[in-house]
């Protein structure tokens, strides 16, 4: 259910898709989804028609519940620019076609991942080579991709993704995950809420050109300060972080899911852009914190931005599991 929330993204049901305050949440998104991608290929899916079928009907669930909110909070407040959406715009089912092309290649992967992998060797040294042309040649699977291009999270970035996990599965790396698992939460955790403000000091230090190839177009973040933006971690890291945290630590179900606290939110971390909490919590925040204070540094607004978009999406989500935990405790499941 993770990946729901991208999809509100990239297709017009967001009305504040085209402003800054939309790009935090979904760079925050990238992670959640390549945790999703990396547990898949832990796992080694298979192909199975009742997997995409349950996606779409989710979808269809999910966006009429977008749908209706977008009414609401254009009825309660009329001078709030908000537009009557189309439910199914362009690239509303962008990740459902990806996953399902997913599933359809996975066991072409998993078939050659485990030929290797009988000579542990080769599929060391094979790994190697795929990373090693990601990191350094830009040229296969690009990932230095900005936040909000859909290639961020395009089907040769999610097969990257898939392989590196599966490989490691193969090769028998869970034990040695296990004995950092204690580690892994608070490590991803801080990740997340970190991704800003690490790609702004991961820039100056190594120079936006050589570590990032794309760059946010500046009028996109005027209102905050001109020239920021806002990219996501590799695409590489944020997968791997993900793999250590689903499965090294072995969370509860439901411990998992709030460490991933996009994917069980899509629908309350939607309510922030169809209300006005997302343009007076994030985008006033930070405009106070430059007036108020004019010399503060990019790295401290960055960390700011994003304590404020975790802090409000886990607290949705908190609000989201205690509403469902008293409607079941009083009409059952």
């Amino acid at each position: 259910m993770m990946f729901l929330v991208v999809s509100l993204h990239v297709c017009e049901l967001t009305p504040l898709s085209q402003g800054h305050s939309a790009l935090f949440l979904y760079a925050a998104t990238i992670p959640a989804v390549d945790g999703f991608v990396s547990i898949s290929g832990w796992y080694g899916i298979r192909f199975a028609w009742r997997k995409f079928f349950r996606l779409w009907g989710l979808m269809v669930f999910y966006m009429a519940l977008s749908t209706g909110a977008v009414v609401l909070a254009k009825l309660l407040d009329p001078a709030f620019p908000v537009g009557i959406p189309r439910p199914f715009g362009y690239g509303g089912w962008w990740f459902a076609v990806t996953y399902l092309a997913l599933m359809m290649v996975a066991p072409i992967v998993n078939a050659g991942l485990e030929t290797l992998a009988k000579t542990p060797r080769q599929l060391w040294i094979a790994l190697g080579l795929l990373v090693a042309m990601e990191c350094m040649t830009w040229g296969l699977l690009p990932l230095g991709i900005q936040a909000v291009s859909w290639d961020a999270l395009s089907l040769e970035n999610l097969v990257f993704v898939y392989v590196v996990a599966r490989a490691l599965s193969l090769l028998g790396c869970g034990e040695w995950l296990k004995r950092i698992g204690r580690w892994t939460f608070p490590l991803f955790t801080l990740l997340l809420v970190m991704a800003v403000p690490l790609r702004e000091l991961a820039g100056t230090w190594l120079g936006q050109d050589q570590l990032w190839r794309f760059k946010l177009d500046p009028m996109v973040c005027d209102t905050v300060r001109s020239g920021l933006d806002f990219d996501a971690p590799p695409i590489w890291l944020t997968g791997l972080a993900g793999l250590g945290c689903f499965l090294a630590l072995r969370l509860p179900y439901w411990v998992a899911r709030v460490a991933g606290f996009i994917g069980p939110s899509m629908f309350g971390v939607y309510l922030i852009h169809t209300t006005k909490i997302a343009e007076f919590g994030y985008t006033k925040v930070a405009q106070w914190a430059i007036e108020t204070f004019p010399n503060t540094p990019t790295i401290v607004l960055a960390l700011l931005v994003s304590a404020l978009v975790f802090c409000s999406a886990l607290a949705l989500d908190l609000i989201r599991r205690g509403g469902l935990a008293l409607l079941r405790a009083r009409f059952g499941r």
